[in-house]
């Protein structure tokens, strides 16, 4: 088993990208195709279904089908516990390319959308996957408007904002960014009821949960990962404590990984 995942993270990580993409279109084992589009973009094509992405890693979570991955994401975030009507509006937060509102619209659920993220790439492949009439925004989270350190590792999935608990920060591989609060970027729209806000911000749950207390009063659910992405920590315990006391219980989880909270004043 260990020897076959070593071939696998060669392959995906070594291999020249042509070659990659022409042993996959020819492995009966995938049910996709792909095509690179450009230097970091390539469509997913598995029948009728297309999905752009930019990493090659990535391709391996698309192996069972486009349809398979939708199905995974829905149940790793409880979607299907939630009833969606026509254009209930969810916020994405940290959508990287926007699989998670294209897996609840794949049931026929007709939604409005504003998805962010921060990764430029990743950003590129969220407004060619989402429809014209959505919101796309490509900036960091956090509990108020500041200054921070960022890393972006694209290829990794894992660009986020350096916190204590991770690494020291070296010279070279960061960059400083600006964060911005959910409530400061949606404080002059009228949006109603806000049916799901989803977060997945590689640790950063916790600040970006801090500046959202307003929005969070017109929110209906939660659906928020919380794994060990925070240095080797993860964010349950503290995210947890601050959706209870804004008024929000827990109804689903998943060994600390993700969880589904409910407003319980809406």
């Amino acid at each position: 088993m260990n020897n076959l995942f070593n071939l696998r993270q060669f392959l995906f990580n070594y291999l020249p990208k042509k070659f990659l993409i022409y042993f996959i279109n020819l492995n009966k084992n995938y049910k996709i195709t792909i095509t690179q589009i450009d230097k970091n973009i390539y469509c997913v094509k598995q029948s009728t279904l297309e999905l752009f992405t930019c990493r090659r890693r990535r391709f391996f979570k698309y192996k069972a089908g486009i349809e398979s991955r939708l199905t995974q994401l829905r149940e790793k975030y409880f979607i299907n516990d939630i009833v969606f009507n026509e254009n209930d509006l969810v916020i994405d937060c940290g959508s990287n390319i926007g699989e998670v509102p294209i897996s609840i619209r794949f049931l026929g659920n007709k939604i409005r959308v504003i998805a962010i993220e921060p990764d430029p790439i990743e950003f590129r492949c969220l407004k060619m996957n989402l429809s014209a009439d959505d919101v796309a925004l490509n900036l960091f989270l956090g509990s108020n408007t500041m200054s921070a350190y960022a890393t972006f590792n694209n290829e990794s999935g894992d660009t986020h904002i350096m916190t204590a608990d991770h690494e020291v920060i070296g010279n070279s591989r960061y960059s400083i960014v600006k964060l911005t609060s959910l409530d400061e970027i949606l404080q002059e729209s009228k949006l109603g009821i806000i049916k799901l806000i989803k977060i997945e911000v590689e640790g950063y749950e916790p600040e970006v949960l801090s500046g959202s207390k307003n929005i969070l009063r017109q929110t209906k659910y939660i659906a928020i990962d919380t794994c060990q992405e925070r240095g080797n920590k993860d964010t349950f315990t503290e995210c947890h404590s601050f959706l209870l006391n804004a008024g929000f219980k827990m109804i689903n989880n998943n060994d600390r990984n993700s969880a589904l909270f409910v407003n319980c004043n809406l």
